[in-house]
């Protein structure tokens, strides 16, 4: 799967108005390929639209998607599954947590409190008071980060990034990502272009054509039915492939 597959079929669902963007789901993707945690926590999963990104782009790993909104959950289960991960809040008992997504307001810290050592930190948006919430925490216990934005050349919704404990070159890297978008942000200030916002249709940064090249009808997804370990005796990352394999494609 795609960042403009999964785009193209959950912006037409109901409750979609506050999905992440292509640019958000392919950076979220980009991330977990390159870090290839083994603990992976997502806040504020809505309809599961970003969590499908992460279905499709982790490796075999412990995850846990946290959404307490019971309409949000009932769509959750409708677009990609009745997932036994899928919980209301994070136990202390999952342990320390090597990749946090942050996709809803909750400015709980305990999130924070539990990131592993070089733990990625990944804020679909800006997220500016849950930014603010992660940096007071690691500064709290004497650790080091850095963090960046990255937003697609028209300026509109992107994402934001904290690594913990970053060596000398992440470091160096981060602060030439700031010295690049804050240059791209001025010059859009220049030019009257708003920053950070969503465009309607879904934003420029989705591909050319995909709009149009949508699966008639209403899509539809192969869920995980029967992937919970009680029913089935599936392992995790046994239902993590049956949801990857089952994904409808062509027509849809």
């Amino acid at each position: 799967m795609t960042s403009a597959e999964i785009y193209a079929r959950f912006r037409v669902l109901p409750g979609s108005e506050q999905i992440a963007s292509e640019f958000g789901l392919a950076g979220v993707m980009w991330w977990l390929r390159r870090r290839r945690p083994t603990s992976i926590v997502e806040v504020g999963s809505g309809i599961g639209c970003l969590s499908t990104a992460s279905l499709a782009a982790a490796p075999p790993a412990r995850m846990v998607f946290i959404e307490d909104n019971a309409w949000c959950r009932s769509a959750f289960e409708r677009n990609v599954g009745p997932l036994w991960w899928l919980k209301d809040r994070l136990e202390a008992s999952f342990g320390r947590v090597d990749f946090l997504v942050i996709d809803g307001g909750d400015l709980r810290d305990d999130y924070y409190a539990q990131l592993a050592l070089r733990a990625v930190v990944f804020f679909e948006g800006r997220r500016r008071e849950q930014r603010r919430a992660c940096r007071a925490t690691l500064w709290a216990d004497g650790r080091s980060w850095c963090e960046a934005e990255w937003k697609p050349r028209d300026r509109s919704k992107g994402y934001a990034v904290i690594l913990t404990d970053p060596t000398w070159w992440e470091r160096c890297w981060f602060a030439g990502v700031r010295m690049r978008e804050g240059a791209r942000d001025l010059l859009a200030r220049l030019g009257r272009r708003p920053i950070g916002k969503k465009r309607k249709g879904g934003g420029s940064d989705v591909q050319a054509g995909l709009l149009t090249d949508l699966p008639s009808g209403q899509p539809r997804y192969t869920d995980a039915r029967g992937c919970s370990p009680s029913a089935s005796g599936l392992s995790p990352e046994d239902a993590i492939r049956r949801v990857r394999d089952n994904w409808p494609r062509g027509d849809g």
